[in-house]
C-alpha cells in the first residue's frame, strides 16, 4: 500500500512493489520497519515501545525533509503501515510547522489506517 499524504511525500506498509514505487514516480524509500524488503535506500528500525532516541527521531525527519528540498518523492513506511512508518510523516508535518494534532488527523484523513503507538509519542514528549 502507498498512500500520497503530500506532493512528495508518501506513507505505505511493506507489501509495495517495485511497479507500484514506479507508477507514483518515488524516488527514496526511507524503511523503518524491521524487515528487509530490497527497495529501500535507508533502512533504520524503530520500535513501538518508545526506546527510541529522539535524535534518531528528528534525524530521520531531516532525511525526509533534505531528500524532498532535493526533488524525490518519498515513501516512508514500516512493516504494516498503521505506526511507525505514519509517526515519521506526522513528525516531519510538525517540524514543518503543523501541531502535533492537526498533523495526525491530517495524516489520518487520507490514510485510515493510522494507528501510532502511544509509546512512541511519548519518546517525543507527549503524554508523559
Amino acid at each position: 500500500m502507498l498512500v500520497k499524504i503530500l506532493d512528495r511525500l508518501y506513507v505505505g506498509d511493506c507489501d509495495y512493489t517495485a511497479a507500484a514505487l514506479k507508477q507514483a514516480d518515488i524516488s527514496y524509500v526511507l524503511n523503518v520497519g524491521g524487515q528487509v524488503t530490497g527497495c529501500e535506500n535507508y533502512r533504520r528500525h524503530l520500535t513501538d515501545d518508545g526506546e527510541n532516541d529522539y535524535g534518531i527521531i528528528m534525524g530521520l525527519v531531516r532525511l525526509i525533509k533534505t531528500k524532498i528540498e532535493v526533488g524525490d518523492r518519498v515513501l516512508v513506511h514500516c512493516r504494516q503501515g498503521k505506526s511507525r512508518g505514519p509517526f515519521l510523516v506526522v513528525k516531519y508535518l510538525e517540524w514543518m510547522g503543523m501541531d502535533l494534532f492537526t498533523a495526525i488527523e491530517y495524516v489520518r484523513e487520507k490514510h485510515p489506517a493510522l494507528q501510532i503507538n502511544q509509546d512512541l509519542l511519548h519518546t517525543t514528549g507527549y503524554g508523559k
